[in-house]
């Protein structure tokens, strides 16, 4: 899958990283952060396609301890 969505972003000539981890581990998200940041310079938009279970609440009340 990750692939084939690499190949569809190399099409549109985007300039792109890709990097896939556990965001539950804060070194890995760091990790994300940092590599972006020393590529692009900032981040503009951040898409987070990380599953939860439960109750959906907005975003700004999770803790990082109750996602896994």
């Amino acid at each position: 899958m990750l692939d084939s969505t690499i190949d569809e972003v190399k099409k549109t000539g985007a300039k792109y990283i890709c990097r896939s981890g556990d965001v539950c581990d804060k070194a890995v998200s760091r990790m994300l952060v940092d590599d972006t940041v020393k590529e692009f310079g900032s981040i503009d938009i951040l898409v987070n396609n990380a599953g939860l279970s439960g109750a959906p609440q907005p975003p700004n009340t999770l803790k990082s301890s109750g996602i896994r």
